[in-house]
Formats: structure tokens, C-alpha cells, sequence
């Protein structure tokens, strides 16, 4: 159910993923998406929300989330 979910958020780049790999394994994932709303209590046009970020045991502590939540912000 959950390869499902990714092949069409993949496919159709809604949620939009980065992912960071060593060689052949993925080692973490961020999903997330522009949003643009007016709030009438501030200037704030456009952000981006995290939907999940996810980064395997493993490789934590080493700047991998660090570096999805840069490459989301890019984009």
C-alpha cells in the first residue's frame, strides 16, 4: 500500500520527494509542498510544508536531514 502511495506521489510529483541514497539505499526521504496563502495578521505569501521527513537510524546524526530540509527549502 505504501510503494503505491510512493510511485504516484512520484509519478505525479504531488507530494513532492527528495530522497538521499548510499549506493542503492535510500537513507532518507522528505515529502512536502508549496503552499501560498494570505494570513491577515502577516506579511507571509508563500512557505513550504514538511509533510514527513524520515532519515533511517543508521545514518541520523551525520547532516542528512539537515540536508533534505536545505534541497526543500531550494525548491
Amino acid at each position: 500500500k505504501y510503494r503505491a502511495y510512493l510511485k504516484k506521489a512520484i509519478s505525479e510529483q504531488k507530494p513532492q520527494i527528495l530522497i538521499v541514497k548510499d549506493k542503492q539505499y535510500i537513507a532518507g526521504f522528505i515529502t512536502f509542498e508549496p503552499s501560498k496563502e494570505s494570513y491577515f495578521d502577516t506579511q507571509i505569501k508563500s512557505f513550504g510544508l514538511v509533510i514527513e521527513l524520515f532519515v533511517d537510524q543508521n545514518y541520523r546524526k551525520q547532516g542528512a536531514g539537515k540536508m533534505l530540509l536545505q534541497a526543500a527549502e531550494k525548491r
